[in-house]
């Protein structure tokens, strides 16, 4: 590419390239391309930047600007727009819906905090609502939802920039960290956080969480 790249999905059997770039080898795009193991191709020119890509039910979304779209396999639709707009840093998918974690105060007409829930129809917000920061991370981990970000409660619960949600009320994970979690997998059974934290919980130096050493 020409430019950076910020996000990457697998999209119908393609590699799929999200971020700030007019030209894929030699094919001119329009900040997002599609690799189909051989060559580049477009998919469709937008004006702003592509952060972040996912796929939901099959189909591809982005987020451009301050649109939420989705792509059918020919053409873009529109299914919602950031108001208060600073960014949208992530998508994750819990219980069949797909998640937006940023810095956002509403969805369309919706007040959200940062974090919601699109369940095909409309927009929702995630549980009760949580103080004001950025959310970065998101995950699945045994059934709950987990998220990282800069807030410090979350419901009625204290938390340093992590908890989870267990589809009903939102819950400590661990002692939290010390800063920033941007991003979440899981490896043998365990939750792998990377970010800009020193800390979590007691342990110093550390990237790894897994519930042996922070129990949810």
């Amino acid at each position: 590419m020409d430019g950076p790249v910020y996000s990457l999905t697998v999209y119908d059997g393609s590699l799929v390239a999200g971020g700030s770039f007019s030209r894929a080898s030699d094919t001119p795009v329009g900040n997002i391309a599609r690799w189909d193991g051989s060559s580049w191709h477009d998919l469709g020119e937008w004006l702003y930047p592509f952060h972040p890509v996912g796929v939901h039910e099959d189909k591809l979304i982005a987020y451009n600007g301050s649109v939420i779209r989705r792509w059918d396999g020919s053409d873009w639709q529109t299914i919602g727009q950031t108001n208060d707009v600073y960014s949208v840093e992530t998508f994750g998918f819990y219980q069949g819906d797909l998640l937006v974690a940023g810095w956002f105060r509403r969805i369309d007409d919706t007040q959200v905090n940062g974090l919601a829930r699109w369940d095909g129809t409309q927009w929702h917000p995630v549980g009760i609502e949580r103080n004001g920061g950025y959310y970065y991370g998101l995950a699945v981990y045994r059934d709950d939802l987990v998220v990282a970000g800069t807030f410090t409660t979350a419901g009625d619960e204290g938390v340093k920039g992590i908890a989870r949600w267990d589809g009903s009320a939102w819950h400590k994970f661990g002692r939290g960290m010390n800063n920033w979690v941007t991003t979440f997998t899981e490896y043998k059974g365990d939750l792998v956080a990377a970010g800009e934290f020193t800390s979590a919980g007691d342990v110093l130096g550390m990237g790894r969480l897994g519930m042996n050493s922070a129990p949810a």
